[in-house]
């Protein structure tokens, strides 16, 4: 299986296909977490209309792209969310929808289910205290509620965090509720700076020190658990 999927991502990088695509389409968000790269004066920009997403997707399925997943800011925000996965799947995508989880409802998950939405990411990064301070809202309730919802209605769901200096020590939480749900937890430690050129984010970073021992302590294979180093070519 390995040297399939290896000579896979071989024949994608030579060719210049998409193999995996990530759309962000908008930068509007209901929550304010201390790591975002997007600005909140970016918040209030155009977005890019129902038919220009149309056409992109056309565009990326044109260049034989496989995998799509539609992120922001916060997807659930676009009312037309429902009609471009519908759209994507058409186009024989595999959908992923990259969420913080705080707008999932009952109605939403039925919508989805319709839709027939491949898999559903939900960021979190600790426990409660830890999660509603670093994105500076009071929701780690509505997002496990979420997440349940979810995985009781036969959605593929999956656990994001991103791993800083705020929350790091609180890996073994995130592990064990990702393991209570039947989930996996993809884990990041990359972090950028904001798109208007503002460092802060920056400050949030592990030191090499801290790290290297964080890798050690809890036994993280770099290339099978972190999302920067093993889903894009």
């Amino acid at each position: 299986m390995d040297k399939i999927v290896n000579n896979l991502f071989w024949t994608t990088y030579k060719n210049r296909i998409p193999l995996y695509t990530i759309v962000e389409l908008t930068y509007r968000c209901n929550l304010f977490c201390k790591h975002c790269y997007i600005p909140q004066h970016y918040r209030t920009k155009t977005e890019l209309p129902t038919e220009k997403v149309f056409q992109l997707i056309e565009e990326i399925s044109s260049l034989r792209g496989l995998y799509l997943t539609f992120t922001g800011g916060e997807p659930f925000l676009r009312k037309d969310i429902f009609e471009l996965i519908n759209y994507a799947k058409q186009k024989s995508f595999y959908v992923t929808v990259f969420t913080n989880g705080t707008l999932i409802d009952k109605k939403i998950v039925k919508k989805l289910k319709s839709v027939n939405v491949d898999r559903i990411e939900i960021s979190v990064y600790g426990n409660k205290d830890v999660h509603n301070r670093f994105v500076r809202c009071n929701v780690f309730d509505k997002v496990v509620e979420s997440a349940k919802l979810l995985k009781k209605e036969d959605i593929n769901v999956c656990l994001k965090t991103v791993l800083t200096k705020e929350n790091f020590k609180d890996y073994e939480f995130l592990k064990n509720l990702a393991k209570s749900f039947g989930v996996v937890l993809k884990t990041d430690f990359v972090i950028s700076a904001k798109i208007d050129n503002d460092l802060s984010p920056i400050e949030l970073l592990l030191s090499d020190k801290e790290l290297k021992s964080l890798i050690k302590k809890e036994n993280i294979n770099i290339a099978n658990e972190c999302q920067n180093f093993n889903n894009f070519v």
